[in-house]
């Protein structure tokens, strides 16, 4: 009889660890990060100009940095890390300086990927399809006053439109001298 059950545990566990080999693991990170959406409106143009079709960094560096303070952080999802194993998701980010990870089921929904927390509510990963994931960062910098410009980052995608409104309601100015100069950048961080 002892036999029997040292039999049926060796099976058991045999089987068990056989039923995981046919699950592919599939591990993302944010392996490249797009800057081609740099776009500049100088004086009273009602164009913006797009700017950086080359995706050269130094621009981007050049034009949202104000004094020593960069609002372009290039690392900023480096920590991130998505494991798919059948339908389960293993999601590592960083918050506050620390790494929390959490696994739990996934679900797409309206082109986002969101992973399911321990009180059932979804919680954001990234933006697209399985195929093609990435997070989104967007960059503005404008005159703050004629003497002094601020530069910040944002999580929502920026046009013409939508950063003059920013910059008129943060300072108070109507940026149709000549001489004013607004830029904003759409960054994706594209995870592979």
């Amino acid at each position: 009889m002892k036999n029997l059950i040292y039999i049926i545990l060796l099976a058991t566990i045999v089987f068990v660890a056989c039923s995981n080999d046919n699950e592919e693991v599939r591990t993302l990170r944010v392996r490249s990060v797009d800057l081609s959406d740099l776009n500049i409106r100088r004086g009273i143009d009602t164009v913006a100009v797009e700017f950086n079709n080359l995706k050269r960094r130094e621009l981007v560096d050049r034009f949202f940095t104000v004094g020593n303070l960069a609002a372009f952080n290039p690392i900023l999802y480096d920590s991130l890390e998505l494991q798919f194993n059948g339908g389960h998701l293993t999601y590592t980010f960083p918050q506050n300086r620390v790494k929390y990870k959490i696994l739990s089921s996934y679900t797409y929904r309206n082109d986002t990927l969101f992973i399911t927390k321990t009180d059932g509510s979804s919680f954001f990963v990234a933006i697209g399809t399985p195929e093609h994931l990435y997070r989104r960062k967007s960059l503005i910098r404008f005159p703050l006053t004629q003497e002094k410009d601020t530069a910040f980052a944002l999580d929502e995608v920026l046009s013409l439109e939508r950063s003059l409104q920013i910059a008129r309601d943060i300072s108070n100015r109507d940026f149709k001298e000549p001489t004013d100069t607004i830029a904003w950048c759409n960054i994706l961080y594209n995870i592979e």
